[in-house]
């Protein structure tokens, strides 16, 4: 239920999407390509018509349920043409991988990708905490990427990768601030280990906040660069559940061992700001942190 991105190995004899998610017909919200295009039944529109190879898709289900595909097996590698920015991509392999192993030909090219709950593996900072922190892409998802540069992919065979990712970042569970809502929209921003004036210890929380107040973003700290995910508004719905673009975006910290909530002043920007847009990249760069009615702590 909810909001993910999803894929196939699988090529359909009859691609046209109205025939391959008949079975799910009843729970489907709405089903989103790179493009824009949309396949929403309740209005009748339908300008994705066919499901394309290589391709991934943006699901909103109103309720869980399981979809069978049958069709002719898509090679593994399968070559696809990823544009520069931001695409879907699918998964071709049967079996989970490491995302580090399965993006290897694109290194020098790959700036971000991230999967349906808005996990991402980021090379720049050193974070993949993809698949719930397994670091790992997995058949059946879709995922989102962004390169610099015009690129000809194609997943390296299995042989040459790892059943395991190389540095995955764990997910750890938050006890203290909610979890955000994933609304299908969303920002990332980056905070390296060098960013922090004083560094929070493992277990620590970090959240953000609409200019409302509303929590839009939530993570437990690990001892390494993070990767905060904030959520903006559902476009399907007709109440404000996250972010609206230009929104400015707050932050606070919470210390573990202390009980202790501070505000987090980002004085400086290595890229973007704290202005949410849609896919939008930030990272920060000097954090200090304000303890209420205290000041600033030294």
């Amino acid at each position: 239920a909810g909001w993910g991105l999803y894929s196939t190995f699988i090529s359909p004899g009859d691609p046209s999407v109205d025939v391959v998610l008949n079975g799910v017909a009843e729970d489907l919200v709405i089903m989103k390509g790179e493009n824009g295009d949309v396949y929403w039944p309740t209005l009748g529109i339908n300008t994705i018509t066919s499901l394309t190879d290589g391709e991934g898709y943006q699901i909103k289900m109103g309720a869980g349920n399981l979809l069978e595909i049958e069709g002719d097996l898509i090679p593994s590698d399968y070559e696809m043409f990823i544009p520069a920015g931001w695409s879907y991509i699918a998964y071709l392999h049967q079996e989970a991988y490491g995302a580090e192993s399965m993006m290897a030909p694109l290194a020098d090219n790959l700036v971000i990708l991230k999967d349906g709950a808005g996990s991402v593996y980021w090379p720049f900072i050193g974070v993949n905490a993809l698949g719930g922190g397994s670091g790992m892409m997995s058949a059946g998802l879709g995922y989102q990427i962004k390169v610099s540069e015009d690129a000809t992919f194609s997943y390296p065979d299995v042989e040459e990768s790892g059943r395991f990712a190389l540095n995955a970042t764990p997910i750890y569970p938050l006890t203290k601030f909610a979890k955000s809502t994933n609304t299908g929209s969303n920002m990332t921003i980056g905070i390296p280990m060098d960013s922090w004036e004083t560094l929070p210890e493992e277990g620590d929380e970090i959240a953000a906040y609409s200019s409302t107040g509303m929590l839009v973003g939530s993570v437990t700290y690990i001892g390494d660069a993070t990767a905060l995910t904030v959520w903006g508004d559902d476009i399907t719905t007709d109440e404000v559940e996250g972010l609206l673009d230009g929104e400015e975006i707050s932050f606070e910290l919470w210390r573990k061992s202390e009980d202790r909530i501070e505000t987090l002043e980002i004085q400086t920007w290595v890229e973007g700001n704290n202005v949410y847009s849609v896919n939008g990249i930030a990272i920060a760069g000097d954090i200090s942190s304000v303890v209420s009615g205290m000041g600033y702590e030294l």
